[in-house]
């Protein structure tokens, strides 16, 4: 058994978007999301296994970070959906590990 380590990131849009796919086992270590405006905005994830399911919502203060520690298990074709109030503002990344 080999474990990759990697990640991906981006900006949340204010439409539920997938962020990643997994492709076999995939173990999401943390999610880390930081907002750059200057309002606070409403910041969503969501679990979809067969049905998208929300696992997140909290209102991110401007210029705050936070990183959501509890680790989640995907399958082959699960994905991590999110949005944000507003488009562009709020960064996300992904640290992932993948299980081959």
């Amino acid at each position: 058994m080999a474990v990759t380590l990697s990640r991906v990131g981006g900006a949340l849009t204010n439409t539920k978007t997938t962020l990643f796919t997994a492709s076999g086992t995939v173990l999401a270590i943390s999610m880390t999301f930081h907002n750059t405006d200057v309002a606070t905005r409403n910041v969503k994830v969501y679990l979809h296994n067969g049905t998208s399911r929300r696992i997140l919502s909290i209102d991110l203060e401007s210029g705050t970070t936070i990183i959501q520690p509890e680790k989640v298990v995907l399958q082959n074709g699960d994905l991590i959906e999110g949005e944000a109030a507003t488009s562009s503002v709020v960064d996300y990344w992904l640290s992932l590990a993948t299980v081959t």
